[in-house]
């Protein structure tokens, strides 16, 4: 699994598609600089839990060496709950940081 398939999925999770599933353009520009950043260190810690050595994420459309099990349920769910936490919306970040 890509970067970019966990990033879109954080970015459905904060409500931020548009009608036909794609990531708008304004949210892109909002997030995708963070994601890549935090995309890796979620990464680092995950694969520590898995007992796995990561790669180094330096974008959007590198392959994460976590499970994809993590990668499609976990990982969206740790970039969710930080970018609602920099955007100060804090009942998102309740639900997604748990």
């Amino acid at each position: 699994m890509t970067a970019q398939e966990s990033y879109e999925k954080a970015i459905g999770l904060l409500d931020e598609l548009e009608t036909d599933g794609t990531v708008s353009t304004d949210t892109d520009e909002a997030y995708e600089y963070r994601a890549i950043k935090l995309i890796d260190t979620l990464q680092r810690e995950i694969a520590r839990a898995e007992d796995v050595e990561p790669n180094e994420i330096t974008a959007l459309s590198d392959t994460l060496k976590i499970s994809d099990h993590s990668a499609s349920l976990v990982m969206p769910y740790g970039i969710a709950a930080n970018f609602a936490l920099a955007d100060r919306m804090m009942d998102m970040f309740a639900v997604y940081d748990r």
